[in-house]
């Protein structure tokens, strides 16, 4: 076999291509379902974003694999080209890109300037979005999503006593959630690196490089922040509990088959952890890829992660830091990565 079966070919006009930054999405092989289902749907949420955002002209990223990943030996990649690319449209330089993206590299293609590179009316449009997304407090469309996928979530059936037929059509049926889920990623994406862009120069004209991330810390409503919050909080309650102590000393599968009929500290980490799930469960490891179990799926994956934490002193614990490409995630599918 010459290719995976899911192997994309190589863009024309935008022909470089790179795993830095794209193994934390995907590290492993994608899987055909999760490449073909989720990401065949959600990089058209993709395009409607950049589109929508003044990066591209709709005609520049038609047909059903718009340009922006690429799929080789199974392998997921970013395209290179196109972070140089919306970089230019926004007002920086591939170099800039560059160095944000792959570091400096003696490996790193030269960039080769195209005569549509640059877009003045593009990038005016992703100007004036900026523009408009930062005079806004909030992320009024993120949050409605949210709630839906929330409520999607609390009214989902026991997937359980599905047929293959109807866990099919139950997964199609998220398909639009999807698509927009990956359209919001690119927009809170572009403009959240836009406050590091303005602090870091700032910081370092006044002497003081490493101010910026202090700056920027603890500013809080990091969606990607939430599940290492309830695990240090669970590892909190487990520290602070002879009994638990005791119990997660046999190990993870051993507190996973504990909390059926439990009862004291026990019953009360049972019923924060119930909880942790219900917000949290869609996590978990390669969960880009809706092959792999979420903690929903697998909870002794949590509960493995609770028992590494729990030996860590309380002074240990930080505020979160707000990066400048956030991991914020609305839903099983599609979660959020570099775009």
């Amino acid at each position: 076999m010459k290719s995976w079966i899911t192997d994309w070919q190589r863009s024309e006009r935008l022909p470089h291509y790179t795993r830095a930054n794209a193994g934390e999405t995907l590290p492993e092989p994608a899987s055909p379902l999760g490449w073909t289902l989720v990401w065949g749907r959600g990089l058209k949420g993709w395009r409607r974003g950049f589109v929508g955002f003044g990066i591209y002209r709709e005609e520049e990223v038609a047909g059903p694999r718009p340009p922006f990943v690429g799929m080789f030996g199974g392998h997921f990649y970013l395209n290179l080209s196109h972070m140089r690319l919306f970089g230019i449209r926004m007002g920086q330089t591939a170099d800039q890109i560059d160095a944000a993206f792959v570091g400096q590299r003696s490996d790193t293609p030269l960039y080769v300037a195209h005569p549509d590179d640059h877009d003045e009316e593009l990038t005016a449009k992703a100007g004036a979005t900026l523009q408009r997304m930062l005079g806004h407090a909030g992320f009024l469309e993120a949050d409605a999503d949210r709630e839906r996928l929330r409520a999607l979530r609390r009214s989902r059936p026991d997937l359980t006593q599905l047929s293959d037929a109807e866990l099919v059509a139950h997964a199609r049926s998220l398909l639009d959630e999807v698509e927009t889920t990956f359209q919001r990623h690119v927009e809170s994406s572009l403009p959240a690196s836009v406050g590091p862009a303005i602090l870091g120069p700032l910081c370092a004209s006044v002497d003081r490089p490493g101010a910026m991330l202090d700056l920027i810390a603890g500013l809080g409503d990091v969606d990607s922040a939430s599940p290492s919050t309830g695990l240090w909080t669970l590892s909190r309650q487990v520290a602070a509990s002879a009994e638990l102590s005791a119990l997660f000393d046999r190990g993870p599968a051993a507190v996973e088959q504990a909390l059926d009929g439990a009862t004291g500290d026990v019953k009360a980490f049972r019923d924060s952890f119930e909880e942790f799930l219900a917000q949290s469960g869609d996590r978990g490891p390669n969960e880009w890829d809706i092959h792999a179990l979420s903690w929903e799926a697998a909870p002794v994956q949590a509960l493995a992660l609770v028992d590494r934490i729990r030996h860590s002193p309380d002074d240990d614990s930080r505020p979160p830091v707000k990066s400048a490409w956030p991991r914020g995630a609305t839903g099983r599918l599609g979660r959020s990565g570099p775009c």
